[in-house]
């Protein structure tokens, strides 16, 4: 019984993956952390199945994730998207490690931006 109940549970799962909207839908959230020519890139996207994560925080607008400094900067159409700077190699990891841990965000390290 519970073998059926987990080949039920993929198929439900697979199904609802191709109605998955891209990654700068409404709904979506971009936090990038830059530290000399390194970013970090958080999204409450899952690049692997297409879809965006529901279950997710941001840091608010007075919040210093990882120490490091929110940039002043336009709204981005309906997305919401934030851009930090970060003044060491450590406060960058602890930015990742945070909207990671805390927020439930996905972060890839991009180097040489």
């Amino acid at each position: 019984m519970n073998f059926i109940t987990l080949v039920l549970a993929s198929i439900s799962s697979i199904s609802a993956q191709t109605e998955c909207p891209g990654p700068l839908e409404v709904g979506s959230a971009t936090l990038r952390a830059y530290f000399e020519n390194v970013q970090f890139r958080c999204i409450n996207f899952d690049s692997n199945t297409g879809c965006r994560y529901r279950e997710y925080t941001v840091p608010t607008a007075k919040d210093l994730p990882g120490g490091c400094q929110m940039r002043k900067q336009r709204p981005v159409m309906d997305t919401f998207v934030r851009n930090y700077d970060c003044e060491s190699a450590d406060n960058h990891w602890k930015f990742a490690n945070e909207m990671v841990n805390k927020h439930n965000l996905t972060c890839m390290f991009n180097k040489n931006i």
